[in-house]
């Protein structure tokens, strides 16, 4: 076992050393200018545009595609903290929405029990569900498409804007 520990120990190194240095490309379009502003993180945004499922959303810069498929786009950008992300997914919006009553209802059979903030937005309609203190998730729908966005609280405003960005091209 003395004989292995070091080959272990280089292995360990090797594989946080690749995945640490490991560049991504998004492959949806990148549409316009990106956003000018930044959070208190320096995090910087920038406008996605994806013709399978038919929406445009502001995202993370530098954020990894982890799925694209005409049913899911999902987006993770590791925080400074290498414990957090921010989780921008997008999908079709499925059943029938016609009031913020239907909009929780519909959240509530995905497992969003604790809707702390619900409204009609210009658009669609949008809720906050808080998952105790590790996790904000911000849902946005509007048109054909449902944005989804998870981070932690101290991201919350952040997420509200991604969210709210999310537009149907379809």
């Amino acid at each position: 076992m003395k004989k292995l520990l070091p080959f272990i120990l280089l292995a360990v190194f090797a594989v946080a050393f690749t995945s640490c240095s490991s560049s991504s490309t998004n492959s949806a379009e990148k549409g316009g200018e990106p956003a000018a502003d930044k959070s208190s993180d320096g995090i910087e945004l920038e406008t996605l545009t994806n013709d399978k499922i038919g929406f445009t959303i502001l995202a993370p810069k530098g954020a990894k595609v982890l799925a694209e498929s005409e049913y899911n786009f999902t987006t993770s950008l590791p925080l400074p903290d290498k414990m957090n992300e921010i989780n921008v997914s997008v999908g079709p919006a499925t059943g029938e929405v016609n009031s913020v009553d239907d909009f929780k209802e519909m959240l509530g059979r995905m497992m969003a029990k604790n809707i702390t903030k619900a409204e009609k937005t210009e658009n669609g309609f949008m809720a906050v569900n808080e998952q105790g203190t590790l996790l904000v998730t911000v849902y946005h729908r509007a048109g054909k498409v449902t944005a989804k966005v998870t981070v932690p609280p101290s991201q919350r405003e952040m997420a509200e804007k991604i969210a709210m960005s999310v537009t149907s091209t379809k």
